[in-house]
């Protein structure tokens, strides 16, 4: 696979991005940038949006997006590998406290 140019956008940006492909901005931020799925010359990097009203949107196009100049970006913790962890450890914390009673 040839090496990939960079995205336009970076997690934690404010953006402001047409949910949906509506015609209204929203304000919001990058939670995730997501590689293009293909080779070919016209894919592109794609951006899931965790927009200020609570909705979130999954693969965000960049022609629908601009960057939010101004706002400071936010910090995201991607928990993505993090519920398989959690859920382990209830579980397991479960397991114990069955044990011990």
């Amino acid at each position: 696979r040839k090496s990939l140019p960079k995205p336009d956008f970076s997690v934690g940006q404010r953006v402001k991005s047409r949910w949906m492909g509506a015609s209204g901005w929203y304000k919001g931020f990058v939670q995730r940038v997501n590689a293009p799925s293909s080779d070919s010359p016209r894919a592109t990097y794609t951006y899931d949006i965790q927009y200020d009203d609570g909705d979130f949107e999954t693969g965000q196009r960049p022609n629908l997006m601009k960057l939010l100049t101004g706002e400071p970006p936010v910090r995201v913790i991607d928990f993505k590998y993090w519920d398989s962890w959690l859920l382990l450890a209830l579980l397991l914390s479960g397991l114990c406290a069955a044990a011990a009673a």
